[in-house]
C-alpha cells in the first residue's frame, strides 16, 4: 500500500510526501530494494542531490544485483540519468528532472 502511495506522490509532485511513503514500504512491506530505489527517485526531483547520491551509493552496496539491471545496465529502462548521479559520473550540470 505504501509503495503505491509513494508512486502516487511522485505522479502528483509531492516528493516529501512520497520519500515518507517509500520509508515506511521498506520498514513495512519488506520492500526494501524497490522502496529505496524509489526514495532515491523522489529525492532526486525534488532536487536533494546530496540525500540522492547517499542514498544511491546505499543501493548499489545493498543490492548489487539491482543496481546493475534496474541503473547501471546499458539497456536499462529505469531512469538512466540515476547513474549520472553518482560522483564517478556525474558533471556538474547534471540533474533529474521532475517526474512527467
Amino acid at each position: 500500500v505504501q509503495l503505491n502511495l509513494g508512486l502516487l506522490n511522485i505522479l502528483e509532485r509531492d516528493y516529501d510526501q512520497a520519500v515518507i511513503n517509500f520509508t515506511l514500504a521498506a520498514e513495512d512491506e519488506n520492500l526494501t530494494a524497490t522502496a529505496l530505489y524509489n526514495q532515491i527517485l523522489a529525492r532526486a526531483y525534488a532536487g536533494n542531490r546530496a540525500q540522492a547520491v547517499q542514498e544511491l551509493e546505499i543501493f548499489r552496496t545493498t543490492f548489487p544485483q539491482e543496481f546493475a539491471s534496474w541503473i547501471a545496465a546499458e539497456d536499462s529502462d529505469f531512469f538512466p540519468e540515476l547513474l549520472r548521479l553518482l560522483p564517478e559520473t556525474a558533471s556538474s550540470n547534471d540533474t533529474v528532472t521532475a517526474a512527467p
